[in-house]
């Protein structure tokens, strides 16, 4: 406890509460173990500890184990560590965005696993996105690849009420967003014009109608979380009231209707936590899966 900010919050059991098992039980039962999973906030491997410490190999392990123990994959796992204490989020905790993938069913292209964001403003005390390519298997003359964008972007924790007496709704890190919406429209903007498919996935922190996802769509791709119906969309509690903060950016050629589909998984419904509702919850997000033909 002496190594932690503050003991009477930062202390935290992961092990302990049984998270990995329950993680797992949602990828494995619920998911039904997709080819590669985006995770966001992945703690290095002494959690909340404020030490030298960034390497999360046990992290990854633990919930690997607790796939493979419910019949899953024996999952594969990459990540690019932060400089401790650079990326904000949890004291010590180091979080980062990180994936696993089955390498029965997809490769990690190499060299392609990289960082976006490192030398930026936009991204400064931010987690950084995580980019890498997936080949799917087997390797053909005409390789299947997606690039996938892994983020987390600017909380949004600091946004003002809207009963706020001062400044009602004020959202001090919309600015911050939007801009690191742009760095990774750049990268998409990229892929484009190598003729390379992609997806963007993970914690927006920002609705479906924002700043932000209309300058990460700009003209070119479009949010396949708006394809779901109205009443079913929402995987977040912000305050007592359901939003969507968790999207799937992918380019408009690869929005056909027969070339994927797009579901929200209300996971912690399966450990019997109701939307709205405290309890022992795996994550405080539900969950998007996205299917996508390459």
């Amino acid at each position: 406890a002496e190594k932690v900010d503050d003991p009477s919050r930062d202390i935290d059991d992961d092990v302990g509460d049984q998270r990995f098992e329950k993680l797992a039980k949602i990828i494995v039962m619920q998911a039904r173990s997709p080819a590669v999973i985006a995770l966001q906030e992945i703690q290095d491997n002494d959690g909340a500890e404020l030490s030298p410490v960034t390497d999360a190999s046990y992290t990854f392990q633990r919930l690997i184990s607790a796939v493979q123990t419910l019949g899953g994959p024996l999952y594969q796992w990459a990540d690019i560590p932060p400089i401790a204490g650079a990326d904000g989020g949890q004291p010590g905790g180091n979080i980062r965005n990180a994936y696993l993938y089955d390498p029965l069913r997809t490769r990690l292209v190499p060299n392609s696993l990289r960082r976006v964001g490192d030398d930026m403003d936009a991204f400064s005390g931010s987690r950084k996105v995580l980019s890498a390519q997936f080949e799917m298997l087997p390797v053909s003359e005409q390789p299947r690849r997606l690039a996938l964008f892994n983020v987390h972007l600017a909380s949004k924790r600091h946004q003002h009420s809207i009963f706020a007496p001062e400044a009602p709704g004020f959202d001090p890190r919309e600015e911050q967003r939007i801009a690191q919406a742009a760095a990774i429209r750049v990268e998409l903007d990229h892929c484009e014009a190598q003729g390379l498919g992609y997806l963007v996935t993970g914690d927006f922190n920002d609705f479906e109608f924002s700043s932000t996802l209309k300058t990460l769509c700009g003209s070119s791709a479009v949010n396949l979380m708006d394809l779901v119906p109205a009443a079913e969309r929402f995987d977040y509690n912000h305050r007592g009231k359901l939003h969507t903060l968790m999207h799937a950016i992918v380019a408009k050629s690869q929005a056909a209707p027969n070339q994927h589909h797009f579901e929200i998984l209300h996971g912690n419904e399966l450990l019997g936590i109701q939307p709205g509702t405290m309890g022992s919850r795996a994550t405080d997000h539900a969950y998007v899966l996205s299917y996508l033909r390459v």
